[in-house]
């Protein structure tokens, strides 16, 4: 068995020192971008699922498919603790020396780092697929399988500011609009990507994806390509998308004329199957390579000439794809199996939406049965109308 493929690339800025850190399988390795050696090794108990740096940069967490969450110091990285999570995690954020964690369950949980405490913030109606913390604006703003995002005010997560309502199909990805601190971006698979200002819960650009490009085009009848990634850099203004099984990354820049974001470039990718991408601290884009490739990661450097702004072409050995691919791996462990994840978000009928809509219940992933849906959801339509407060969460 070869080496396990990276399906999760995340930077962060550890006491001043720039890191990059991957996943494969239940590994995850650090490496100091600014060393030429490789660093540090975290294991945890299952595919690593998402990883989350504290504010003050003290602290890691991991957290897996096997319903963990490791916590690493930054300064000896050793384990700190392991707390054994009720559902799957599926997004994890540091709140101080706290730790908020969403899950395939649809809850969104906040407990202490050694996992003494524990307390539900809020519930969706399916589990909750991307999750962001934003303490400067007060939210925590979540997705789900069932087209909603949620704005929540934090730590006050009773008080629902609004439901962003537009997309017609799962919502795999939400991202911060770089430079925009009050916008987000989120797409998934229903063929569109929508932008939203969480402060009117109000859409303010849709892109339908199948007008970028015509190799994402679909032909009547069948399922729009669906997206795995959605990553920004404010050191380019650029938001880069990734598609299951589209041997591209797209990237969106904004247009000066009308303020919108367009197609600036797409990057032709060197193997047809890849798990994630991330900008590096230069602004390089990092490609992770599905399963069957030889190497682990690409590399899409940063070119700037004067005001203009462009992407070299993806290759093996630029950046820090170089040091990466002569890394060495688990043989082991499987990585997240991300095409196997899509295919259960997918799985919705016109009967289950029906179902959902008249709060009856029904079997969700896993063989866990969802709540009941939530009171005080928004009007339907493009925005999520005002604040909402839900009772007894």
């Amino acid at each position: 068995m070869g080496r396990t493929p990276i399906h999760s690339l995340f930077k962060a800025e550890i006491r001043g020192e720039c890191v990059f850190m991957v996943a494969h399988g239940k590994l995850v390795t650090v490496m100091k971008t600014g060393s030429e050696t490789q660093t540090h090794t975290l294991a945890s108990d299952g595919p690593v699922r998402t990883i989350a740096i504290s504010a003050d940069a003290s602290h890691v967490a991991i957290a897996a498919d096997a319903r963990t969450l490791s916590v690493f110091d930054t300064h000896s990285w050793a384990q700190h603790a392991q707390i054994l999570l009720p559902k799957r995690p599926t997004a994890v954020a540091f709140h101080g020396s706290d730790l908020v964690v969403a899950d395939k369950f649809g809850d969104v949980h906040r407990l202490s780092v050694g996992g003494e405490k524990i307390k539900l913030l809020l519930g969706h109606c399916s589990f909750v697929t991307a999750m962001i913390l934003d303490l400067d604006l007060g939210h925590v703003i979540t997705s789900d399988r069932d087209e909603k995002i949620r704005i929540s005010s934090f730590p006050d997560t009773f008080q629902i500011e609004g439901f962003c309502l537009g997309h017609t199909g799962f919502i795999s990805a939400i991202c911060k609009v770089p430079n925009r601190p009050r916008e987000i971006v989120s797409g998934g698979g229903d063929g569109l990507l929508l932008f939203w200002n969480v402060s009117t819960v109000s859409e303010t650009q849709r892109i339908v994806l199948a007008e970028l490009a015509p190799e994402l085009k679909t032909e009547p009848g069948k399922h729009p390509h669906s997206i795995i990634a959605i990553k920004a850099c404010t050191i380019s203004d650029s938001i880069a998308i990734l598609f299951e099984g589209i041997p591209f990354v797209y990237i969106l820049r904004v247009e000066k004329a009308s303020n919108q974001y367009s197609l600036h470039t797409k990057l032709s990718l060197p193997f047809l199957s890849a798990l994630d991408i991330e900008f590096d601290h230069n602004g390089d884009l990092v490609v992770a390579l599905g399963p069957g490739s030889a190497f682990l990661v690409a590399c899409a450097p940063l070119k700037k000439e004067g005001n203009e702004i462009q992407f070299g072409e993806i290759s093996l050995d630029s950046g820090i794809a170089t040091r990466i691919n002569s890394m060495a791996t688990s043989k082991e462990s499987e990585p997240i199996n991300y095409s196997a994840y899509l295919e259960v978000l997918r799985k919705r009928t016109e009967e289950e939406v029906r179902e959902k809509r008249g709060n009856l219940k029904r079997k969700g992933d896993d063989e866990e049965t969802f709540g009941t849906e939530m009171k005080g959801d928004g009007k339907k339509g493009r925005g999520g109308g005002g604040k909402k407060s839900i009772a007894g969460q």
